[in-house]
């Protein structure tokens, strides 16, 4: 039996588990079986039971089998990876073996051994000591099992590829070890084809004087017993005739054969293969001594280099970074390696010794042994941006490796440390799936390998399993989409396979033109399917027979307005070409064109502001272009990704006032993807984006992701009982786009649900209880709800079609809704995210208020709150002009007025983690007129306007304390005693009612303590000052009430001058300003650090 109790714990971001097995590293499983000869045939199956971790808390476990078949009544089976039931792919898993089942049927039919052997791995059993687990029923018996790198003979060496100058010798320590269970003689060889500058000799120890029989080829044989181990020495003598990074690669063979008798494996050959690749200079990696000379021309002649120049400078020269506090658990904020880097470009521009110091004592600290080897986490972040945080370093290294400031053990302990991160990412990538985290820490370990000259690991995260190229051919749609179709992650891929094949082409690699074989599999991902909604499935037609790195880049193109911004889909908010308009390397539409020269990424540069350009990679002057037609003049859909844009022709008008809109309908994306197929993905008009799909962000790590952010009531649909849609293929029924108007047409039919409750688990708590806690964000729990993370409430599946039209002047939305059952009732919200409401149809009436959309416990819309709902009848009420100018009974109209300014909806000028994540705006105002109409004229419709929950940093623990001086203890010294006492999470919808008898008070505390509920790199801002008693009043015997705030008390450690002289609401109830008693206190990361707040009314 397996407990949950699996022992799976974190060193950094590295994940290890003392209880299992390593079969990721020991690829062969030895297995002695013997039965009686009578039951032969006899067919038996190996059960393996793989462990695997979800999101810290939860452990998987996956059962795989292989089937082997005795012939005869002794009988050794080696069994590899490729023999068991779970696909390659996902060979990661096999690192955590926990237990081995064994059974045995007769004629591959009846069951004659249930279970013959079982073994539950933990710490204790260093070795399989199969006797002690051992089940026999007089059938089959388990005689030996053990975990092995090879079926007979293996041969290793921990670096299998090396460089060095010529006139230099490269030498390996190879060693060969006996697995078998008697002696063997091993004979050692270079394998020649006879095309080769460079000879390997083979060094063996043989007990002479100089201790070592050398051949050039040859290496003759070695005695092994059984277990033993012996080392023997390749060495190979670095020519000129071979280019720099030039390079000849060396199988050697071990072909071996047992002495004596035996009915195991009894002769073999195992190999390994040595490189010998003539030392580049330094830097090489992404940049040489070409693109550093361009570089410093181009700074000198263009006044816009020049200004990224300087800016960089400066920001170099200002950079610092705090020394590795031992208390945190991980090194340094990520941002630091990328300054590391620039300030290393900085030395090569400009020849000053201070920048590779400063660069050089960062990297020193970062590779120390009590630094990443010590905690494999080097930012403050993820796994992926530990990959960039990598890949930063390594470019940081190459260009400041002949600085002569460097000793022996500086570069050791950088080597070692790139290593190590190398050795887990080895593993890692072999999970099944593309995703930008993989591509991102293949890329922090080609670029470890390269600067370290280790071709061999560059060729494997290359094109090895699950490298670059896997990534490529699992990851690019036929439309030459991301597959997590989210406009930031498409042009991070784009960058991140261009910025590879820039390090590639340095070694004579052509990575920049790869085609490959698409994987045709109709999902991204081969594990199995998950029950939290998520989906990894692609839909749309594939017409490609192979996938590229341009298919990235010119994907997105003609989705690019005029001015180089996009519209969001998914997990983005609108972009320009150029995505990190801050950063001073950057990778782009000037890399992409450095590469492939094509005319569109010309255009894509001429979008960009000369601030904007990018001076490393792109031309002094800007590269001129002849097009057909500009992409921004027409109508664009990718059928795989699902993304829409219809605009606007109207003659002589200017291509600023024309109207953009988005739809979105394809493929879900993964954990990126939104349930919003049929929506209304943005507007855009006079540079200005009016809605899209990040309307209100939650990060990542916080529950709102996935139990608000991504769920269908954000998006500009139609839903259904205020539920989540259903990740479903939809149909495309129409695309049209001509003169006078352009039409697209989708349909979804998809079941609707409750969202995954409480999102997806994140951090260590295994319960959205204690995650809600950790956040500082409580909302009510009622007592049956579904498990933590999985779904509820489904209906039956539902049709829904949305048309929508794009004229000269307007947008039409037609919005149909039915039921697969006409028997079941359900309520179809048609659900619009608009800033700045000003007017409400004349025609309608506030009916009534609620604190939220839907007290719902289950679903999202309970944290939409302060709603007014308004309800017409139009048998009595007329409706607003139509957009034609008649008069119509069914035209409800709102209007709005939105304001773009510096601070105001463009989030990405200043900070991207506040409220309105719509960026790239031009300052100004946008009107806007929303019309609804319904399909019949005497429906009534009835209408909420409400608040979303925008956000801010308001999250606190908070604990609160009724305390009280009783008047029978007044002579006692006043003596505390504790009334009543709470906790919860303040935000939005946190509030708790207090409700205590005050019979013989004499004193009276209410007391505050609040902890910091701000996550990961949120720490560098400030929590927002927002406790406050709502409120409070004493009622007397004979009812009478007094409110709190207007009897004299005393405060203690609070701060009321940060108090907001506006009406404050928790769950949109507004608290009067003088019946507040406001507690703003400084929140605290630990409790005990801090003190309490307190009011105190005496007598």
């Amino acid at each position: 039996m397996i407990s949950d109790d699996n022992d799976f714990f974190y060193r950094g971001l590295f994940q290890y588990n003392k209880n299992t097995k390593d079969y990721f590293h020991n690829p062969v499983l030895a297995v002695c079986l013997t039965c009686e000869a009578e039951k032969l045939p006899l067919f038996v199956t190996v059960e393996m039971t793989l462990e695997k971790l979800i999101g810290n808390a939860s452990v998987h476990h996956i059962p795989v089998t292989a089937q082997v078949c005795m012939t005869q009544s002794r009988q050794w089976f080696y069994l590899r990876k490729e023999d068991f039931s779970l696909p390659l792919s996902r060979s990661r898993e096999y690192r955590f073996v926990r237990q081995i089942r064994i059974y045995a049927k007769q004629d591959g039919q009846q069951t004659i051994a249930e279970e013959c052997a079982c073994v539950l791995f933990d710490e204790s059993k260093s070795t399989i000591n199969i006797s002690d687990e051992k089940k026999c029923n007089n059938v089959l018996f388990v005689e030996a099992l053990s975990f092995q790198k090879s079926d007979g003979i293996s041969i290793s060496t921990p670096v299998c590829s090396k460089w060095t100058k010529p006139g230099e010798t490269i030498e390996y320590s190879v060693t060969v070890e006996n697995e078998c269970r008697t002696p063997v003689m091993v004979h050692l060889s270079a394998e020649d084809d006879g095309w080769k500058e460079l000879k390997p000799q083979i060094k063996i120890a043989d007990g002479s004087e100089s201790g070592m029989q050398i051949s050039d080829s040859d290496g003759g044989w070695l005695h092994l017993e059984t277990s033993e181990s012996k080392n023997v020495t390749v060495t190979i003598f670095m020519t000129d005739t071979l280019a720099a990074g030039g390079c000849e690669k060396f199988p050697i063979h071990a072909k071996w054969k047992v002495i004596g008798n035996t009915d195991e494996k009894n002769e073999g050959d195992s190999t390994i293969t040595l490189y010998a690749m003539r030392k580049l200079p330094h830097p090489c990696v992404i940049f040489d001594d070409d693109l550093l000379n361009e570089i410093r021309h181009k700074i000198s002649r263009a006044d816009w280099a020049k200004a990224a120049y300087e800016k960089a400078y400066k920001a170099s020269e200002e950079w610092s970074y705090p020394s590795i506090d031992f208390n945190k658990d991980y090194l340094f904020d990520t941002s630091h390696a990328h300054h590391a880097r620039d300030c290393a470009i900085i030395y090569q521009i400009s020849g000053e010794i201070r920048f590779a110091q400063k660069t050089a004592a960062f990297l020193r600290e970062w590779s120390a042994p009590d630094g990443y080897r010590r905690l494999p986490r080097a930012g403050n972040q993820e796994l992926v941006h530990d990959g960039e945080f990598f890949k930063s370093a390594a470019c940081a290294y190459d260009l400041i490796y002949d600085w002569d400031g460097w000793t022996e053990k500086d570069r050791e302990n950088i080597e070692q440390t790139m290593r190590f991160y190398m050795e887990y990412i080895d593993v890692e990538i072999c999970s099944g799936e593309a995703s930008n985290w993989l591509l991102a820490e293949i890329a922090g370990a080609v670029y470890s390998a390269a600067v370290l000259g280790d071709k061999e690991r560059m060729e494997r995260f290359l094109y090895g399993p699950g490298g670059a190229a896997d990534e490529l051919a699992k990851g690019v749609l036929d439309d030459g989409w991301w597959y997590e179709a989210s406009i930031g992650y498409n042009l991070m891929c784009a960058g991140l396979m261009s910025e590879l094949s820039v390090a590639a082409s340095h070694f004579g690699m052509n990575f920049k033109d790869i085609k490959v074989t698409p994987a045709y599999r109709r999902t991204n991902c081969v594990a199995e399917a998950r029950l939290d909604g998520l989906s990894n499935d692609i839909w749309g037609e594939n017409t490609k027979n192979y996938r590229s790195i341009e298919m990235l880049w010119d994907s997105l193109i003609p989705f690019y307005d005029y001015r180089g911004v996009v519209m969001g889909i998914n997990d983005s908010a609108e972009q320009k070409s150029n995505a990190q308009t801050k950063a001073f390397y950057k990778l782009d539409y000037e890399l992409a064109y450095r590469l492939y020269k094509k005319p569109e990424y010309a255009y894509m540069i001429s979008r960009l502001g000369d601030d904007e350009r990018n001076v490393l990679f792109g031309e002094e002057v800007r590269p001129a272009y002849e097009l057909d037609e500009l992409p921004y003049e027409k109508s664009c859909y990718a059928q795989n990704a699902g993304s829409v844009v219809l605009r606007s022709h109207k003659k002589d008008r200017p291509i600023r006032e024309q109207i953009q809109v988005g739809l979105k309908y394809g493929s879900h994306g993964g954990a990126h993807g939104h349930y919003d197929r049929a929506s209304m993905n943005g507007l855009m008009r006079y540079g200005r984006s009016l809605t899209n799909p990040e309307n209100i962000w939650y990060s990542y790590h916080t529950f709102m992701y996935k139990f608000y952010c991504q769920t269908s009531i954000t998006h500009n649909m139609v839903t259904v009982d205020l539920k989540q849609q259903e990740a479903a293929p939809p149909k495309q029924l129409l695309f049209y786009a001509g003169d006078a108007m352009q039409a697209f047409g989708v349909e979804n039919n998809s079941r609707w649900s409750y969202p995954p409750y409480g999102g997806w688990p994140v951090g260590k708590q295994k319960t959205i209880e204690e995650r809600q806690w950790m956040e500082g964000r409580s909302f009510p729990i009622p007592e049956k709800h579904p498990e933590y993370a999985m779904r509820s409430g489904f209906t039956e599946p539902v049709i829904t079609r949305r048309v929508t039209i794009l004229t000269d002047d307007y947008v039409v939305n037609f919005d149909y809704a039915k039921s697969s059952q006409p028997e079941s009732n359900h309520d179809f919200q048609c659900i619009y995210h608009l800033q700045g409401l000003t007017k409400v149809d004349d025609a309608l009436s506030i009916e009534r208020h609620t604190a939220q959309l839907s007290d719902d416990p289950l679903g999202s819309a309970q944290f939409i709150t302060d709603c007014d709902w308004y309800e017409t009848d139009n048998k009595r009420n007329r409706g607003s002009q139509a957009v034609d100018g008649r008069k119509d009974k069914a035209a409800i109209k709102f209007q709005f007025h939105t304001e773009y300014a510096e601070k105001k909806n463009n989030f990405w000028r200043y900070d991207w983690k506040w409220q309105n994540r719509t960026a790239y705006n031009e300052y100004g105002t946008l009107d806007t007129d929303l019309y609804f109409v319904p399909m019949k004229q005497d429906d009534n419709m009835q209408f909420a306007i409400a608040c979303p929950p925008e956000f801010a940093l308001v999250n606190k623990r908070l604990y609160w304390k009724v305390c009280a001086v009783m008047e029978k203890d007044k002579a006692s010294g006043e003596q505390e005693v504790v009334l009543a006492e709470g906790k919860f999470g303040a935000w939005i919808l946190g509030k708790e009612i207090v409700d205590v008898a005050l019979d013989g008070v004499k004193k009276l505390y209410l007391k505050v303590f609040t902890e910091d509920g701000r996550q990961g790199d949120l720490y560098e801002y400030k929590s927002l000052k927002t406790i406050f008693w709502g409120n409070p009043v004493i009622e007397t015997k004979n009812k009478k009430k007094l409110d709190m705030s207007e009897l004299v008390y005393l405060c203690e450690n609070t701060d009321e001058a940060a108090a907001s002289e506006k009406t404050m609401r928790v769950a949109a109830w507004p608290y009067r300003q003088r019946s507040l008693i406001k507690l703003f206190q400084q929140s605290r990361k630990t409790r005990r650090s801090g003190e309490l707040s307190r009011l105190i009314w005496k007598d």
